[in-house]
C-alpha cells in the first residue's frame, strides 16, 4: 500500500538484515526498488551502446553517399547521426512510455501526462543517460589513447613490415561530425526536458566544458592535422539551435501544466463559486432596495 511504502521510503536498508519485522513488511519494497534502479541504469547503458553503434553505422553508410568533399561528408554524418541520437535518447523513452488513445494494441504505455511516476521511472533514465554521456564518450577516448601509446611502447619492434610501422605510429582522425552531433543532441534533449528536470542544465554545462577539455587535447597532441574544413558543420548546428528553443518552449507548458507543477483548484470551480458569489450579492441588492421606505411626497 501507499501508506507502507511511505514507511519502507524511511527505513534504512541495512536494518533489514538485522530486524525480522522490517524485512517481512518491506522486502518486498527494498527488490522492487532495486529492481527499478538496475533497470534505470540499464536501460541508460543501452541508450549510450546503441548511440555508438548508430555513429557507427552512419559514418560507414556515408562513404556510400561519394561527397565532393571532407566538409560536405562531414555535415551530412553530423545531422544524421544527431537526429538518429536524439530520437534514441529523448524521444523513444517518451514515446514507448505513454498511453495512446487507439485500438491497434501498440504504444499502450503508463502514462499520460507529466506526473510524478513519470519522473520516477522516464526521467531518472533520461538523467543517467545524458550523466553517462558526460563520462563515457571522453573516458572511451582517454582510454583509447592510452593503448594506443602502450602498444606503440611495447609491440612497434615486432612489426614486420615499414607500412605496418607507419600505420602504428600514425595519429588517428580528428572525428568533428560524431563530435559536433553528440553536442547538439546534448543540447537539444536538455532543452526538452529541463523544465521538468532542471538537474540536465548543469549535466549539460559539464558535459559542453569537459567535451571542451578533452577534445582540445586530442586535437592538439594525439590526433592527425585535420584538413582545411570550412563553416558548413558550424553553421549547421547554428541553424539548428533555434528549434531548439521552440521545443523547450513546447515542453515546458507541457510540462508545468500538469496538477503537481502548479496545485490548483479546476477552473470550472472558480467559476461555479463567482456565480454564487455574485448571485448571493445580486439577491441581497434586491432585497435591500425592496426593503427601503418610500419617502412622502
Amino acid at each position: 500500500t501507499d501508506a507502507m511504502d511511505c514507511y519502507c521510503r524511511a527505513v534504512n536498508p541495512t536494518l533489514l538484515a538485522t530486524d525480522d519485522d522490517i524485512y517481512k513488511w518491506c522486502s518486498d519494497f527494498f527488490v522492487a526498488k532495486a529492481k527499478m534502479t538496475g533497470l534505470t541504469f540499464f536501460g541508460a547503458i543501452m541508450v549510450i551502446v546503441i548511440n555508438t553503434g548508430l555513429t557507427t553505422a552512419i559514418q560507414k553508410l556515408s562513404e556510400w553517399e561519394k561527397p565532393f568533399t571532407v566538409s560536405e561528408r562531414d555535415q551530412s554524418v553530423t545531422w544524421k547521426v544527431f537526429i538518429s541520437q536524439f530520437i534514441n535518447t529523448g524521444i523513444v523513452a517518451l514515446i514507448v512510455n505513454t498511453q495512446f488513445d487507439n485500438n491497434l494494441g501498440v504504444l499502450k504505455g503508463e502514462y499520460v501526462d507529466f506526473d510524478r511516476n513519470w519522473y520516477i521511472k522516464v526521467g531518472n533514465t533520461i538523467i543517467f543517460s545524458m550523466i553517462l554521456n558526460v563520462v563515457v564518450p571522453p573516458a572511451t577516448t582517454l582510454v583509447g589513447n592510452l593503448i594506443l601509446e602502450l602498444r606503440r611502447r611495447y609491440t612497434w619492434k615486432g612489426q614486420t613490415t615499414q607500412e605496418t610501422l607507419e600505420d602504428l605510429f600514425t595519429n588517428p582522425n580528428f572525428d568533428l561530425a560524431a563530435r559536433t552531433a553528440r553536442l547538439m543532441n546534448t543540447l537539444f534533449v536538455t532543452m526538452l526536458y529541463c523544465s521538468g528536470m532542471p538537474i540536465l542544465v548543469p549535466v549539460a554545462a559539464i558535459c559542453f566544458f569537459v567535451t571542451y577539455c578533452v577534445d582540445k587535447w586530442v586535437l592538439l597532441r594525439v590526433s592527425k592535422s585535420p584538413p582545411a574544413y570550412n563553416e558548413s558543420v558550424g553553421k549547421l548546428f547554428a541553424r539548428f539551435m533555434p528549434f531548439a528553443a521552440f521545443i523547450h518552449l513546447g515542453f515546458a507548458l507541457w510540462m508545468f501544466g500538469h496538477p503537481i507543477a502548479f496545485p490548483s483548484q479546476p477552473f470550472g470551480l472558480y467559476a461555479s463559486d463567482f456565480e454564487a458569489a455574485f448571485t448571493a450579492t445580486t439577491d441581497t441588492t434586491t432585497t435591500t432596495t425592496t426593503a427601503t421606505p418610500q419617502r412622502a411626497v
